[in-house]
């Protein structure tokens, strides 16, 4: 919230919250604002997309425990990187 909509709201407010348009109230009213749903819709889309990816993956684990030695989803391949590696980062 606070890196999106510059506004720092408690974790409780997103459960007070029962819908998108009265979330965007309660940041619009902590930001001084009109509403603003736009950002809003877009967080929570990209929310969805990673609930959407995690269950992809459950779903690939699945499958793999159906059939334990099939290696259908397996791809080798072998990789080699050059250069200095930095340890700071």
């Amino acid at each position: 919230m606070q890196k999106t909509f510059g506004v720092e709201l408690p974790l409780r407010s997103l459960f007070e919250a029962p819908t998108v348009a009265a979330l965007a109230e309660k940041i619009a009213a902590a930001n001084g604002q009109a509403p603003a749903l736009q950002p809003l819709r877009s967080l929570l889309f990209r929310a969805a997309r990673i609930a959407s990816a995690f269950l992809c993956q459950q779903r690939l684990w699945f499958l793999q425990q159906l059939e334990l030695d099939d290696a259908a989803y397996n791809v080798p391949m072998a990789v080699r990187l050059n250069g200095l590696l930095d340890l700071a980062l």
